[in-house]
């Protein structure tokens, strides 16, 4: 039986929230995903499903899966690995990318490439690729992708409403008519827009961009600071015809991503305990020693305990805690322990979640806050709305 504690919460959204956590244990930190209600549960689940069957340096790692009872309520936990760089629309809104050149967004965008084909190679589809979903990695020039709630198999034959987030969504997925690797390429392009620019690709207006995007012949303006090549690697991703667009395959040998060195990518350890965590992530003066501290051993875990108290869990939920951690021992466990030479256990993420929508769709419908199903009625709302207007 896995015992942990939540640390402070570093992400919110619809579903729920996004803690630090501890294995008391082992002293690896991770990141704990936990949804209570019962459309966020079964989202969640959907999420553990796809995240527990993959394995790749360019997608967030999969650490474990529980149930834990927390201030009498039941919460559905997925652990996932740490990243504490942020999202890489964090990165780009904040104008850090625009100042380390095109080399950068080359290889971002061949990870994201690279994680695309290797889960569209295992019949999963995304289906919410932007920037919000992508996680920078400890190496400097590394991301991976994150954030499967609203994967599906491509396999399933099953009609599905829209899923993912509208101002990236592709122009079929607008319309209903289907959402596989092609719409995720589409997705794609949208993101390396908002990586060079800093905004999405596309203005949100409304249920006029869904009308724009879905039932026009318009495509996203390609940035002018990106350059030739970069234009042309865009222009493979944005074909309003699915069947013209390019595979993941192709993508991959395109000279935009020839200068890309594979082998410096993905391979950089994240935090594997609390003392790396809190040295990496939490950094500050720890001169004050408790006292009677006797050796440095001594001293550095005091240092621990202290930035460790720090980390309270803050707003939302008011579950009981020690020290500023809430204790947890799962009812139901499924973790997945590191082996001998995986240098990539113990570790976790940082996200900063928001609804999928991201913005507002209509003003009638405002900041929805539900779960994915419940969002692509709203995108179908709008489009009703926009072909009325029409």
């Amino acid at each position: 039986m896995i015992s942990w504690v939540r640390g402070k919460c570093i992400g919110r959204g619809s579903f729920g929230t996004v803690n630090l956590a501890l294995n008391k244990q082992t002293d690896a930190v991770f990141a704990v995903k936990s949804a209570s209600e019962a459309q966020h549960v079964q989202a969640l689940d959907n999420e553990i499903k796809v995240l527990s069957s993959l394995s790749s340096p360019f997608i967030v790692k999969f650490l474990g899966d529980d149930v834990s009872f927390e201030n009498s309520t039941t919460c559905r936990n997925l652990h996932m690995e740490y990243l504490p760089g942020g999202t890489l629309a964090d990165l780009a809104s904040s104008n850090r990318l625009a100042d380390v050149g095109e080399q950068t967004v080359r290889s971002f965008t061949y990870c994201i490439v690279s994680a695309l084909k290797y889960i569209h190679s295992r019949g999963i589809v995304h289906c919410d690729v932007k920037g919000r979903n992508i996680l920078l990695g400890n190496n400097s020039d590394s991301v991976k992708l994150a954030d499967f709630g609203s994967a599906i198999d491509d396999a399933c034959g099953e009609p599905l409403l829209p899923r993912g987030s509208p101002l990236w969504m592709a122009p079929e997925v607008i319309r209903g008519e289907y959402q596989g690797p092609k719409s995720d390429v589409w997705s794609l392009g949208c993101t390396i827009i908002e990586m060079v620019t800093g905004k999405p690709a596309w203005e949100d207006r409304g249920a006029d961009s869904l009308g724009l995007i879905g039932f026009s012949n318009e495509v996203p303006e390609l940035p002018s600071k990106l350059s030739v090549l970069g234009q042309d690697f865009l222009t493979r991703c944005l074909k309003r015809e699915p069947n013209q667009r390019w595979s993941c395959d192709q993508l991959l040998q395109h000279p935009f991503l020839a200068s890309v060195n594979p082998d410096l990518l993905g391979n950089e350890l994240s935090p594997r305990c609390v003392l790396d965590c809190f040295n990496s992530d939490f950094e500050e003066d720890s001169d004050v020693m408790e006292e009677g501290s006797t050796s440095s051993s001594d001293n550095i875990e005091v240092s621990a305990k202290n930035r460790i108290g720090k980390l309270v869990t803050s707003g939302g939920v008011n579950w009981e805690t020690n020290d500023g951690w809430s204790e947890v021992r799962s009812g139901r466990v499924n973790h997945r322990e590191s082996g001998e030479g995986d240098e990539s256990g113990s570790v976790l993420a940082n996200y900063t979640w928001m609804t999928l929508m991201d913005r507002p769709i209509v003003e009638l419908i405002g900041a929805v806050r539900c779960s994915a199903e419940v969002k692509g009625v709203v995108v179908w709302v709008a489009i009703m709305v926009h072909k009325k207007r029409s």
